[in-house]
């Protein structure tokens, strides 16, 4: 007859920990699984204009029935703008300098990794740098110039896209209103007569 096995306390608490992780990774799931698959319930009256909604967790623009991608890197408000030259060109701007802020970022963190390995490796146990010490910290900082200079470009796409958006509409209602009948001019009233006055009296 085989010896029974019994749960040893180590056993147990590994056990205890595996259950804890998998029902706090279900109630994360469950919480946070809706919101990718969120979507606009509001929809605007006016379907001639630009506007930004979300579809099942991800950034759109819509205008005149059609959906066109909203991701930054996705080119798809060029499209979307694309019958209004000035605003197509400020799409197109702000694609560019998202392009910018991706390499500049991923450069940035590549620069600031290779950096900071160098420095580490030319500090011996003596704590006396070698020749290895200022090409790394030069890179470091090279490193980081990108970064900061990745996040300038980032902002400055966000800008660029709002101002599309803007242009974009502001032409569309200067269209609309050239639309519109022309309203007479209603004309203004006589002045009020003013009594002439009578010879005086003795």
């Amino acid at each position: 007859m085989a010896p029974s096995r019994r749960a040893t306390p180590n056993s147990s608490l590994s056990w205890s920990r595996r259950a804890q992780a998998q029902i706090l990774a279900l109630c994360v799931g469950t919480a946070l699984g809706p919101l990718g698959c969120a979507s606009s319930t509001y929809r605007v009256r006016n379907r001639e204009l630009l506007v930004q909604q979300m579809h099942m967790g991800t950034p759109v623009y819509a205008v005149e029935g059609r959906s066109y991608s909203g991701t930054p890197m996705s080119g798809g408000l060029a499209a979307a703008v694309a019958t209004v030259p000035e605003a197509r060109e400020l799409a197109e701007a702000a694609h560019d300098s998202m392009v910018a802020f991706l390499l500049t970022y991923v450069g940035g963190l590549v620069a600031v990794g290779v950096g900071a390995g160098m420095t580490a490796i030319s500090m011996p146990a003596n704590g006396a740098p070698n020749g290895m010490a200022g090409a790394g910290t030069t890179i470091l900082g090279a490193g980081l110039v990108g970064v900061g200079a990745s996040i300038w470009f980032a902002t400055r796409a966000e800008a660029l896209r709002t101002d599309a958006v803007a242009a974009y509409n502001d032409a569309v209602l200067d269209r609309l209103r050239a639309q519109l009948p022309a309203t007479p001019a209603t004309p203004s009233a006589p002045p009020p007569a003013i009594p002439s006055e009578g010879p005086a009296g003795d």
